[in-house]
C-alpha cells in the first residue's frame, strides 16, 4: 500500500454517494531531472516542462519532501516523482507541480499527459516536448485505442530518453474514465486550461466540460466567474473518456476560502507554544 501524502495526484473510486472504495496515487512525471530554470520557477522532467507554485489563488501550493524543501535544492540528474496538475501556456501542456520528491532510480520512467501529435503510421505520439514511439508498446486496458487528446500514463525502460527527447514506450495505460465511474456521479479537480464562454464549455486535465446546465454550488459565485487558470472542483457525469456533463462547480483557493472556518484534526508536533505547533 502507498501512503497518500500531501500534493499527491489521486484517483478515487467511489461508490456513487462519494464514499471510497479504492484510492490510487499516480505521479504524474517521474524521471531524471534534465534542466532547472530557478529565475522561471521551473524544471525540465522527461521532456516534461514542470513550474513550481508559492500562489495558493493559483491551485495547491508546492510540496517540497526532504531531503527537498525548494526548487534551488533540486539538482540536474536527480532521480525526482513529481505530482502536478495539467495546465495550458501558449497553448502548449505545462505541469504545475503539487509535490516534488526525490526518488530511487527506478525500472522505468513514469510521464502522465495528454496524447498530441499522433500517428498511426509512424505510431509516435507526444506528451510535451516528449516524442514517444509506441510500436511495441502494451496498451492497456484490452481494446483501449490512442486519440489525440486521450490522457495516459506511459512507462519508459529508466534512463533510454534521448537528447532529443524521444523514448520507446514499454507500457501504456489508457485512462478509462467513463467504464470506471461506472454512470454514476463523478468529481474531477484541476485548473481550467479553456474556457468557452458561447459554447458553454471547458478543459480540465484534458477533459471537455460542459457547463451549460451546471450551478456554482457557492454564494453570490456564477458560471461568469470562471476563468482560466482557476482551480476548481466539478461534479458530473462522463459521456466519454474526454468529456463530461457537469451539475456543480466549487471554485478553489485563498479568495474562495478565506470567509470559511476550517478545522484540522491530528497529532501535535514540534510544539514550542500554544502560537507555534505542527499539526
Amino acid at each position: 500500500n502507498v501512503e497518500v501524502k500531501l500534493g499527491h495526484r489521486v484517483e478515487v473510486q467511489h461508490d456513487g454517494n462519494l464514499v471510497a472504495k479504492q484510492v490510487r496515487v499516480r505521479s504524474t512525471v517521474e524521471g531524471k531531472v534534465q534542466s532547472i530554470d530557478l529565475t522561471a520557477g521551473s524544471l525540465k522532467v522527461v521532456g516534461q516542462t514542470v513550474v513550481v507554485n508559492s500562489d495558493a489563488a493559483k491551485g495547491p501550493v508546492t510540496v517540497y519532501e526532504s531531503p527537498y524543501t525548494q526548487l534551488a535544492d533540486v539538482k540536474v540528474n536527480d532521480n525526482v516523482e513529481v505530482h502536478a496538475l495539467i495546465k495550458q501556456d501558449a497553448g502548449k501542456p505545462v505541469l504545475q507541480a503539487t509535490r516534488i520528491a526525490k526518488r530511487e532510480v527506478d525500472v522505468s520512467d513514469r510521464v502522465h499527459g495528454v496524447v498530441a501529435a499522433l500517428s498511426t503510421t509512424a505510431h509516435t505520439f507526444k506528451l510535451g516536448d516528449l516524442l514517444i514511439d509506441y510500436t511495441d508498446a502494451k496498451i492497456s486496458p484490452e481494446k483501449a485505442t490512442l486519440e489525440n487528446g486521450s490522457e495516459v500514463q506511459v512507462f519508459i525502460t529508466t534512463g533510454t530518453v534521448g537528447t532529443n527527447n524521444t523514448a520507446k514506450a514499454k507500457q501504456i495505460i489508457v485512462l478509462a474514465r467513463k467504464a470506471e465511474s461506472e454512470g454514476k456521479t463523478a468529481e474531477l479537480g484541476g485548473a481550467i486550461s479553456a474556457l468557452d464562454a458561447a459554447a458553454k464549455t471547458m478543459t480540465i486535465n484534458a477533459v471537455t466540460i460542459d457547463i451549460s446546465a451546471a450551478t456554482v454550488n457557492q454564494p453570490g459565485k456564477t458560471i461568469a466567474d470562471l476563468k482560466v487558470g482557476m482551480y476548481v472542483v466539478v461534479k458530473g457525469t462522463y459521456a466519454s473518456n474526454t468529456s463530461m456533463k457537469a451539475s456543480t462547480i466549487v471554485i478553489r483557493g485563498v479568495d474562495a476560502e478565506k470567509d470559511k472556518i476550517i478545522e484540522l484534526h491530528g497529532t501535535i508536533l514540534d510544539y514550542q507554544s500554544n502560537a507555534s505547533f505542527v499539526v
